[in-house]
């Protein structure tokens, strides 16, 4: 079982939000109440405010879409990366409620190629394989508007934009807020000869005040779910084995999708259980009307189990079979299954903020970060189930990473046409890995032989200037660059040799520089059309995990897996958007292209057969994207946007059957719809669609893009939400996502038809 520790830091977080919800409820809220009681109350008419910009309205930099305050109201936001639902040409990886997830815009994504910020800061973890981003570091509550960014075409945002960037802009409290958000939800799951209900539950509190020129914001929150089965027991009819088996019963069957082949199912890996903390104290102070500082610290824990891994075999008695040959169909085949396992993890964020703007004159901004994912540790058993319950051998893995960000913008207008900005950014990746053997499972101090080791570092500088001309209403222009120099250094490669010694491999140290220029013209013909044009070019370096994560052959002494060689990425990106404003919304139709040399990708290297991390020459996806939106009245919204992408492999050296194919793991359609309903002041409805094609697994792809257990398949997921405001105080909302159960895989399978039910208490 996961034992909870108590953190000194989230207690004390979590004594000061409730310092302050007791004053605020023994002060001012009992005076409102009297307050309420004892004056005429007037109905005004309705008046709508909003600052956010019209859908019609274009920057010179390339195409982006704005998401508010009104938008994340209507949506069902379980976990935070929910505000992403339903927005043009973007996909995240995120198989159940509350999990990390990788984003990926216009289909690049996957390989560092998108980035999401909060405040300026980096979320987006560069120093993992998969570039997830920790959506649980950010509650929905304290968000105050999302910014989408399509394409690297502002000199604002590094290489890692070839896709685009997802940009968090947190509030600040104007007065005095608290918030207590408490939800609940499940799924019945059931897969193969799998079945359960999981259910997940979260609360949130949040406080915020305003004291002069001082304000504070705290949150704290609880995550805790039952995560379904990601990984499977499967076996093809042709992977036999030798010998003979003993004959066994309760297997299930399917089609393999990547051969076409009758494929056996023999268990799961069981339900998860995962239990998040989170919690955030941010300070500041104002300086003057137009100056700000702040600063912010938080605090998170995630821990995890998995101890039910299930077999479906069954011997004659009836009893379980979790090892050796069994016989199935007339055939032998030697099953395996995942072992019991337990993971922790734990982080600290620091952020220091410094933001000047005043109406006219220079703008400021300056944001630093320390990132510091101090343990991520994993203690798994070598040994067979159900015997590995209760101990033995096994494995820990224990790893630190992190990062550093310093971000410096100001701009300012010159001569009422020119709109000047520029910059200096640096950032530092940070990771240190150990994988050790164990006498004793679940004691991580039975420590006996030292198996792997990684280390590493990249840092990067960068300069970057851009000019946003405005010759008249009709045409503007933007003109940008941005230098980066980058760096990666004090890496090594630790192992063991077969005589048992540990030997350690360093890694050369590499250094790299490059510019990037950015154009765009916008042609306006009237205020209701918009014509762009935006190109770019980028770069983009390779992260710590894909140059540093590795092993030693213990025979050579040599690295394998893994190439510090890897080059850096290259886009020429070029999009045209062509943007019309209706009454009520916008039309916009946007063609676009990125050509990507020494695309980096893990592939098996057709002349050595090792896996790993190699550059593909030459990749070009290219796509066009519609996008509309429309109020019809005060009651009705619509919201339709549809892509189609070709991405296509065109030069491959390493595996040259791929050439001419599809990039795996990349659909080519991906649609949102969403009907919104107000019929009363307090009541709202939310019906949504999400489409995406299947997709393939294989490089030359080979793969018969059937349904089931690693595959990519397509899926259409029909979404619907209820809200209704009781009072100024009071929320409950009930939602149903995937309303028709489907079975969705994107190689791991994704949570089924899901009930969640939220209360929020606001003041």
């Amino acid at each position: 079982m996961i034992t909870i520790q108590k953190s000194s830091k989230l207690y004390w977080i979590s004594v000061l939000l409730v310092i302050g919800l007791m004053l605020t409820a023994g002060g001012d809220l009992r005076a409102e109440e009297i307050a309420e009681t004892d004056k005429p109350v007037k109905k005004l008419e309705d008046i709508m405010v909003t600052d956010k910009r019209p859908e019609g309205e274009v920057k010179a930099t390339g195409v982006e879409k704005i998401i508010d305050q009104e938008d994340l109201e209507i949506k069902q936001v379980t976990s935070t990366s929910d505000i992403l639902k339903y927005v043009p040409s973007i996909d995240v990886t995120s198989r159940e409620p509350g999990a990390s997830g990788r984003v990926t815009i216009r289909g690049l994504g996957r390989g560092a190629r998108s980035v999401t910020l909060s405040d300026g800061i980096v979320m987006t973890d560069f120093t993992s394989s998969g570039n997830n981003v920790n959506w649980s570091q950010i509650a929905p509550e304290e968000i105050d508007n999302v910014e989408v960014v399509y394409g690297p075409f502002s000199a604002l945002y590094s290489g890692n934009t070839m896709g685009g960037a997802v940009a968090i802009t947190t509030k600040d409290p104007e007065k005095r807020e608290m918030s207590v958000t408490a939800g609940y939800g499940f799924q019945n799951y059931s897969m193969y000869n799998y079945s359960e209900t999981l259910p997940y539950s979260k609360i949130n509190v949040t406080y915020g005040d305003r004291i002069g020129r001082f304000h504070i914001f705290g949150l704290l929150n609880r995550f805790d779910v039952d995560v379904q089965p990601y990984t499977y027991s499967t076996k093809t009819e042709s992977s036999t084995s030798s010998g003979t088996g003993e004959p066994a019963t309760g297997w299930d069957v399917d089609t393999d999708p990547l051969t076409g082949e009758k494929r056996y199912i023999f268990g799961d890996q069981g339900e998860r259980e995962r239990l998040k903390y989170m919690g955030k104290l941010r300070f500041g102070f104002d300086l003057n009307e137009f100056t700000t500082i702040s600063a912010e610290y938080r605090h998170w824990t995630e821990d995890e189990e998995m101890y039910h891994s299930d077999t479906y075999l069954r011997d004659s008695q009836g009893n379980p079979i979790w090892s050796g040959n069994v016989e199935v169909d007339g055939q032998t085949y030697n099953p395996s299954y995942s072992g019991p396992r337990e993971s922790e993890a734990a982080g600290d964020v620091y952020q220091l903020a410094f933001k000047r703007e005043p109406e006219e004159g220079l703008k400021t901004r300056v944001t630093a970060a320390y990132v510091d994912n101090y343990k991520d540790q994993t203690l798994r058993s070598s040994g067979t189930m159900p015997e590995a319950l209760d101990g033995g051998e096994g494995k820990v893995s224990d790893a630190s990473t992190g990062w550093y960000n310093i971000d410096w913008q100001s701009s300012i207008t010159m001569f009422e046409q020119h709109e000047i900005a520029g910059g200096f950014h640096y950032d530092q990746y940070f990771t240190d890995s150990e994988s050790w053997k164990l006498s004793e499972w679940k004691d991580e101090d039975s420590k006996t032989e030292f198996s792997s080791g990684s280390d590493g570092k990249t840092k990067c500088y960068a300069l970057f200037l851009q000019d946003e001309w405005t010759f008249s209403d009709k045409y503007s222009l933007y003109v940008g660059g941005r230098h980066e120099w980058w760096k990666g250094y004090d890496a090594s490669l630790s192992g063991v040799d077969s005589n048992g010694n540990i030997i350690t491999q360093n890694i050369e140290e590499r250094n790299e520089d490059y510019f990037s220029p950015k154009l765009a013209f916008t042609y306006r013909p009237n205020p209701k059309w918009s014509l762009r044009l935006s190109l770019a070019q980028a770069y983009r370096f390779p992260t710590t995990a894909e140059l540093f994560y590795g092993s030693i052959d213990s025979s050579t002494g040599y690295t394998t897996k893994t190439n510090p060689d890897l080059k850096t990425e290259k886009t020429f990106a070029k999009d045209i958007s062509i943007t019309r404003t209706i009454d009520g919304g916008s039309v916009r139709l946007s063609l676009f292209e990125n050509d990507v040399d020494d695309y980096i990708y893990r592939q098996t290297n057709i002349d050595t057969q090792v896996n790993y991390y190699q550059n593909i020459e030459k990749v070009r996806i290219r796509g066009v994207e519609f996008d509309i939106s429309k109020r019809f009245t005060r009651y009705f919204k619509s919201s339709f946007n549809v892509t189609f992408l070709e991405p296509k492999i065109r030069e491959n050296s390493g595996y040259p059957d791929s050439e001419g194919k599809i990039v795996p793991s990349v659909a080519q359609w991906i649609g949102n719809l969403t009907l919104e309903f107000t019929p009363m002041e307090k009541l709202s409805v939310l019906l949504g669609g999400r489409y995406r094609s299947t997709a393939y697994s294989e490089l030359d792809n080979s793969d018969e893009r059937e349904d089931g257990y690693g595959g990519y398949n397509g899926s259409l997921i029909l979404d619907a939400k209820v809200a209704y405001q009781f009072n100024r105080n009071w929320r409950l909302s009930l939602a149903v996502d995937n309303i028709t159960d489907e079975e969705v895989f994107w190689y791991h399978p994704y949570n089924q038809r899901m009930y969640s039910f939220e209360l929020k208490w606001s003041y």
